[in-house]
């Protein structure tokens, strides 16, 4: 006997089954259109064909993917600026005389391009050439997204004003029919998609294009408004390939040989950028941290498998797996359902092709068109013509060239010159960035002090030898040239700097002979009594300069979270060596808080005053608490952190040391707690709490306006360090 489901189950099958239906009517009409835009030169009578190949392939595809995805609920399917490739191979065949009256034989060339894509991606995968995709700079990017989208418009309006009884200078009005339903639909469904992200816009587009087009007609049928889909269709093949087993073929088939490898590895390093930008997303909403060599070998698998059985190419699709995710999706099993979902409507639309017209696929692809355009280099385009001069002496007109480029070689129809037109120039802007100098700041620490707020005698002193400690904040990536270079930079500030510390936030990479220059200029300062320190390291980094391969291992103690922890460390390190206004631990009597008060007066104070201890870690008090009292600190320091929007964990924004006081903002205001305080390290302190300090405004108010002096002149002390710090992170 089967036992009952249990609810939680019962629960994940019906959450991850709606999510992948509400997924499958995403990915339905962008299936059907990228398959008939693949499929666009070879004529109407192979749209249908072409729209059940981007059924096919929309389904294959996703499930073979989602076999290796790390986000698993991660879809693929068709896209234009995949299916545009494979419609340019097409278009380049039909000029072939051994292809020309073949469109067999074209599919056929179609699907193995598909196939050998799949190949190349497990090859990107497994030989880490994903990692030079992921490096692709976007303004080529952009270029040929944009070009795509144009190439699309453009063949659109040319199929839509070639139709029978289609415009022409003699039809007039009467022949703008077909243009005038089309364009409105594609607006529709662009306004629509912004409008409702719940309901997918393109399926709703679809569904009132076919009930328009059939409204039209109903007057006597009279509507000049195209074809439907089964018009005039050829009958589709049950199996790709069969025309290899025709030796002429076979003999045609080589003699493109290469323009057919070429067009699938083209077809394959625009799939798997598409799909790694679309694994970004899904990290972004899921968390889940993608593996990227993983990902693009799913991606191969999943175009080979779909090339077998005539599906056309596919990438992952950001759209299609925001909607899974937002409808519940998190499993494979969302992913096995939308591909279910497509596999029936495809079975089921040999049925009902001569319903759908051809109009309503165009103005999918119009409004698919539209919305490929790139927000990047649209916003740059209006800073252009908005402010010419500022935009040009900004310096951003360079990559809006770089696009513009690409765009028009990729508008011009010549897709895979854009895209290897791209490649060339992502080279050059490579080889650019490499030449550009790897370090993009310099300051001093008479400059640029850390977060932590010290006595005034400490700050006096480290002014005064800010100069023996530098910081360096670096960009881009390290390799050899640029390393060797920063090499001679450390030498140089080494002979007047005692600490040196790398700012490393903005390093996206470092190759292996950087590393081990980085590991000798480490090794090679320690031993000469120097320090040199590193902030800000991604994890992937700190492994590779502390690996023993390529030298000696950069040691914990000089690598730091960040630049201000770098930052404070030096300044500690540099006091140590200084008769310190506070030692280890600050009598009362010397603390700034108490200056120029006398014995007797001093005396007063302290009888008001309750010593505190706080052992390290503990919480001194909380953000939104009420401010009940204020800490003056004579051993020890403590952190001031702050709970920022969408964070998970409390950063710390400042650090106060001995000799400072604490809370007294929010103290003085009356108000909440603006920050949490945690100590760093056991503190003692001194206690005033709101019913003392009021007695000594009652009773002795010239005591606490002294008081009131210090502690005005303490804020005003951190107020200038702030100011200082922002003119030189300015400078």
């Amino acid at each position: 006997m089967v036992g009952r489901i249990a609810p939680a189950q019962l629960h994940f099958l019906r959450r991850e089954i709606g999510a992948g239906i509400v997924a499958g009517l995403v990915a339905l009409p962008v299936c059907v259109a990228s398959g008939v835009l693949a499929y666009a030169p070879l004529g109407l009578h192979n749209m249908a064909q072409g729209a059940s190949a981007g059924l096919t392939g929309g389904a294959f595809a996703a499930i073979f993917a989602a076999i290796f995805a790390t986000p698993s609920f991660v879809i693929s399917s068709p896209r234009a600026s995949i299916s545009i490739i494979q419609a340019s191979l097409a278009a380049w065949l039909l000029q072939n005389p051994a292809f020309a009256d073949h469109s067999f034989m074209i599919i056929d060339a179609m699907s193995l391009c598909g196939l050998l894509a799949g190949v190349w991606q497990m090859l990107f995968s497994i030989s880490g050439v994903e990692r030079i995709i992921k490096s692709t700079p976007h303004p080529v990017l952009a270029g040929f997204i944009n070009g795509v989208a144009f190439l699309v418009i453009a063949q659109q309006l040319e199929e839509l004003t070639g139709l029978p009884g289609g415009w022409s200078p003699e039809s007039g009005l009467a022949g703008l029919a077909e243009p005038a339903l089309a364009v409105g639909l594609a607006v529709f469904i662009v306004y629509f998609g912004s409008w409702s992200r719940r309901v997918p816009a393109m399926l709703v587009g679809l569904l009132l294009g076919i009930v328009l087009y059939h409204l039209a007609r109903l007057p006597f049928g009279a509507a000049p408004l195209g074809p439907t889909v089964i018009a005039g269709s050829a009958a589709a093949r049950s199996l790709p390939f069969l025309s290899l087993l025709s030796p002429s073929a076979r003999q045609a088939f080589l003699g493109i040989a290469p323009a057919l490898l070429l067009s699938s590895l083209v077809l394959a390093l625009v799939a798997a950028l598409e799909s790694l930008l679309a694994y970004r997303v899904a990290q972004n909403l899921s968390h889940v941290r993608t593996e990227a060599a993983r990902d693009v070998f799913g991606q191969g698998v999943g175009n080979f498998a779909s090339a077998l059985v005539g599906g056309i190419a596919a990438a992952a699709s950001s759209a299609q797996l925001t909607a899974n995710y937002e409808a519940g999706g998190r499993s494979r099993l969302s992913v096995l359902t939308a591909a279910a979902l497509l596999l029936v409507v495809q079975a089921s639309l040999s049925l009902v092709w001569g319903v759908i017209p051809a109009i309503a696929i165009w103005a999918v692809l119009l409004a698919i068109a539209v919305l490929l355009f790139d927000q990047w280099s649209l916003r740059l385009l209006r800073d252009l013509l908005i402010a010419p001069s500022r935009f040009i002496a900004s310096g951003s007109w360079r990559p809006l060239a770089v696009a513009a480029v690409v765009t028009a070689i990729t508008a011009s129809g010549a897709v895979i010159g854009g895209v290897l037109v791209g490649i060339g120039l992502a080279c050059l802007l490579f080889i650019a960035d490499m030449s550009r100098s790897i370090v993009r700041r310099r300051y001093r620490g008479d400059e640029v002090v850390s977060k932590r707020m010290r006595p005034a005698g400490d700050v006096v002193l480290l002014r005064q030898s800010g100069r023996r400690r530098a910081v360096l904040e670096l960009q881009g990536v390290m390799f050899f040239a640029n390393a060797d270079e920063l090499s001679r930079e450390i030498n140089e500030l080494f002979r007047e700097a005692d600490m040196l510390t790398l700012d490393m936030r903005a390093v996206t990479d470092i190759d292996v002979s950087a590393a081990a220059i980085l590991q000798h200029e480490a090794a090679r300062s320690r031993r000469g009594g120097k320090r040199l320190l590193f902030a800000s390291l991604q994890p992937e980094l700190v492994d590779l300069l502390k690996s023993r391969e390529n030298g000696v291992p950069l040691s914990s103690d000089s690598v730091f979270a960040d630049a201000d922890a770098a930052l404070e460390w030096m300044e500690e390190e540099a006091l140590s060596h200084e008769v310190r206004a506070s030692s280890e631990s600050v009598p009362l009597e010397r603390h700034d808080l108490m200056r120029g008060l006398t014995a007797d007066e001093l005396a007063i104070v302290a009888a008001l005053l309750t010593p505190a201890r706080f052992p390290a870690g503990t919480v001194v008090c909380r953000e939104g608490e009420e401010a009940h009292e204020m800490w003056i600190l004579t051993r020890g320091s403590v952190s001031v952190r702050l709970l920022f929007a969408g964070a998970t964990r409390m950063k710390r924004v400042a650090s106060l040391g001995v000799g400072t006081i604490v809370g007294d903002m929010a103290f003085i205001e009356g108000s909440r707690r603006s920050a949490t305080i945690v100590a760093d390290e056991d503190v003692e302190c001194y206690l005033l709490d709101r019913d003392a300090y009021s007695v000594l405004l009652r009773e002795h108010p010239e005591i606490g306006i002294k008081l009131l002096d210090n502690m005005l002149l303490e804020m005003t002390r951190r107020l200038r360090a702030t100011s200082d710090e922002l003119r030189a992170m300015s400078e």
